[in-house]
């Protein structure tokens, strides 16, 4: 799933997950973020932006973890996107609950493996499951 207000962002991450075989569900802010983050079947992987306008992508994260506490849900891996590189964002991402933390203009190799990563997905797990 991808939580990303930015279009141009958005069109672009959609296309770089498709490459690498990713069925990808697009919400445009953080409510449906918490929304779709909890629905049945659940995402493998949240992709949050943090700065998106309402509810951003640290109050959801945090919204996702309470609410999987509570119904004793397996935890979705949810990686932070932020164009911002300060510390502070990366210690604020953790203590929303985030697994990881990317800041844009990330490489596709570096978004790669920073699915496999949280995913726990090795890359010779993908390159046999791309060879099947």
């Amino acid at each position: 799933m991808l939580a990303e207000d930015h279009e141009v962002n958005a069109h672009l991450l959609i296309e770089e997950l498709e490459h690498y075989g990713a069925s990808v569900n697009h919400v445009l802010e953080g409510e449906s973020a918490c929304a779709l983050a909890l629905a049945m079947p659940r995402p493998q992987v949240v992709l949050m932006d943090c700065q998106m306008p309402g509810v951003d992508g640290f109050e959801a994260a945090r919204r996702i973890r309470q609410e999987e506490a509570q119904r004793g849900l397996v935890p979705v891996p949810i990686v932070a996107l932020t164009g911002l590189s300060r510390e502070f964002e990366q210690e604020h991402s953790f203590s929303a609950g985030m697994d990881a933390y990317l800041v844009k203009p990330f490489s596709s190799r570096q978004l790669a493996q920073t699915i496999f990563e949280v995913a726990g997905i090795t890359l010779e797990e993908k390159q046999l499951r791309d060879s099947a």
